[in-house]
């Protein structure tokens, strides 16, 4: 963890966008291997038992379950470094 930079707050909403973030067929196979349901179930248990500031964040990265692509990745990796 010393060589990790950390984030201010997690705002999602610039890097969400759907027409930015919309899947592409080398993304469908290396998002195969990401485990982001996984990831999105262990901040959501952080976001109710110690964290209450990352729920507006997790409420829209558990939006596109169906449909993620890398850059979903890359801001649970941003919310990630906040925590």
């Amino acid at each position: 963890m010393h060589s990790c930079f950390s984030c201010v707050t997690p705002d999602v909403t610039n890097s969400l966008n759907l027409n930015v973030l919309k899947m592409i067929d080398n993304d469908r196979f290396e998002m195969e291997k990401v485990p982001y349901a996984f990831a999105i179930g262990s901040l959501m248990y952080a976001q109710v038992c110690t964290r209450p500031t990352i729920a507006f964040a997790i409420n829209d990265l558990g939006k596109y379950l169906s449909g993620i692509g890398l850059g979903h990745w890359k801001v649970i990796k941003k919310v990630s470094r906040y925590l």
